[in-house]
C-alpha cells in the first residue's frame, strides 16, 4: 500500500492544492475499479475515504475537483458495503 499511503498523505499535507486533490482522486477511481476490490480496501484503510471527502469539502467551487471524487466514490463504494457503510458514516451516502 505504499503508493496509496504516500497519495493520501500528501492530501490530507495538501488540502488546499486543488490540482494535487484531482489528480489523486482521479488515481483513486482508477485504483478502485470493480475488478480489483483489494485496492478499495487499501484506499480505505489508508483514509483514502475521508481524504476524498475532505477534499469535496475544502474545494466546493471546483468542479474538477468534485468529478472526480465524485467518480472515485462510486468506484470505492462499487461492491464494497465496508466502504458504502464508511461514507455513510460521514453523510456521504444515504
Amino acid at each position: 500500500a505504499g503508493a496509496i499511503d504516500i497519495v493520501t498523505t500528501a492530501m490530507r499535507n495538501h488540502p488546499h492544492n486543488a490540482l494535487l486533490q484531482v489528480a489523486v482522486c482521479t488515481l483513486f477511481m482508477v485504483w478502485a475499479r470493480a475488478n480489483h476490490p483489494e485496492r478499495r480496501d487499501m484506499i480505505r484503510q489508508a483514509g483514502g475515504i475521508e481524504a476524498v471527502l475532505q477534499a469535496m469539502h475544502g474545494h466546493r467551487a471546483n468542479i474538477e475537483v468534485a468529478a472526480q471524487a465524485l467518480r472515485a466514490i462510486v468506484n470505492l463504494a462499487t461492491q464494497s458495503e465496508e466502504n458504502k457503510s464508511r461514507f455513510g458514516r460521514q453523510g456521504a451516502i444515504a
